[in-house]
């Protein structure tokens, strides 16, 4: 049964794409698109708590979608997920400065993705 939370995956690798929907779809509703224009496309009509952002997009970078989705006071509250193979010291810190909340180093296995969200979920309930 699925939790009463979305999840947006921005991921244009499209075997990625599908092994994290396989971990998640069971668990939560999960929408994916490819490219950073699409996930600002998808927003509105998919309102998500957690958004799993690969930082490598075409058109536009992970980082700069991350920028524009919390300069919306309105999406504020929606916790971002670096999930990248770039994954140097400077990498991280410069996901994290972009506004990301956490960042998952790929590869990754189905545990660490599926502990890291409940995390994400337990935290937004704690502090509510």
């Amino acid at each position: 049964m699925a939790i009463d939370c979305n999840i947006l995956v921005v991921e244009d690798n499209e075997q990625s794409a599908k092994l994290i929907k396989e971990i998640l779809r069971d668990h939560f509703k999960v929408r994916i698109v490819g490219t950073g224009e699409e996930a600002l496309e998808v927003i509105p009509e998919f309102p998500p708590q957690i958004i799993l952002m690969d930082r490598m997009l075409p058109g536009i970078s992970g980082d700069e979608v991350v920028r524009q989705v919390l300069s919306k006071p309105e999406l504020k509250d929606i916790k971002i997920v670096m999930v990248s193979s770039m994954i140097t010291r400077d990498d991280i810190k410069s996901g994290f400065f972009a506004g990301a909340d956490y960042y998952l180093p790929k590869p990754f296995d189905h545990d660490q993705l599926l502990s890291l969200i409940n995390r994400i979920i337990s935290s937004k309930y704690e502090s509510e």
